[in-house]
């Protein structure tokens, strides 16, 4: 094998099997040269195009064999998931039955407790109804008694307020008799006297006026609280309770 030029290879006449066409000579600036057909010869299209075939066929080959081995992959990867579903499915199956039976014995036991601890607990409600009664007697008692101590201390204050006022309604009338008995000896401004006493008796009138309003009030709070209690002893009371019940 001889080369003429840059990257052209040729057979010479050395060579036993000639191609089947004669190599042409071709004149450049570097020399002459021989130069093959290229669809022809080694180094040729068609060669080029069987080896263009034969890479294009393994890629087909690998990329089948690859597609084959993730298709295994996946196949392989489904059953370990159905399998696992499967196995926990079936764990969470026998949890539940465990679950159920222990909650069907955990009821058993439970009635057969409260069948036990019902007399019992009949006995303790009745002993706690009548403990709580006593203290809502006792209670309502203490109430009632404040109530009375109350009424006692409102009595009294007025009673102290009506002597209070006595006392000074007297000294007043007192002194205005003794100011009407100089005014008559002296004889002097009677006019002016006539309407001080008319000013003072209208004063009088309006202070009388607003006490008995508020003997008034007085007396109906003190009404009131008497009512509330009269009811409080009638509910509490064994034949109102009867009645209610029925």
């Amino acid at each position: 094998m001889y080369h003429f030029g840059a990257g052209f290879s040729v057979w010479s006449a050395v060579m036993p099997t000639k191609p089947r066409t004669q190599p042409k000579v071709v004149q450049s600036r570097a020399g002459s040269y021989l130069l093959w057909d290229r669809k022809e010869g080694p180094g040729g299209d068609e060669e080029k195009k069987m080896r263009r075939r034969k890479k294009r066929k393994k890629k087909k080959k690998e990329k089948k064999k690859e597609k084959k081995t993730k298709k295994k992959k996946k196949k392989k990867k489904k059953k370990k998931k159905k399998k696992k579903e499967e196995e926990e499915e079936e764990e969470k199956e026998e949890v539940r039955e465990e679950e159920q039976e222990e909650d069907e014995e955990r009821e058993e036991e439970e009635e057969e407790e409260r069948e036990e601890e019902g007399e019992e607990d009949k006995e303790e409600k009745e002993e706690e109804e009548k403990e709580e009664e006593e203290e809502k007697e006792e209670e309502e008692e203490e109430e009632k008694e404040e109530v009375r101590e109350e009424e006692q201390e409102e009595d009294e204050e007025r009673e102290e307020e009506e002597e209070e006022e006595r006392e000074e309604e007297g000294e007043e009338d007192k002194e205005e008799e003794e100011e009407d008995d100089e005014e008559i000896e002296e004889g002097e401004e009677e006019e002016e006297d006539d309407e001080e006493i008319e000013e003072g008796e209208e004063e009088e009138e309006r202070e009388e006026r607003e006490e008995k309003k508020r003997r008034r009030r007085r007396r109906s709070t003190m009404e009131k609280k008497k009512s509330l209690i009269r009811e409080e002893e009638e509910e509490s009371s064994p034949y109102h309770r009867f009645t209610n019940e029925i």
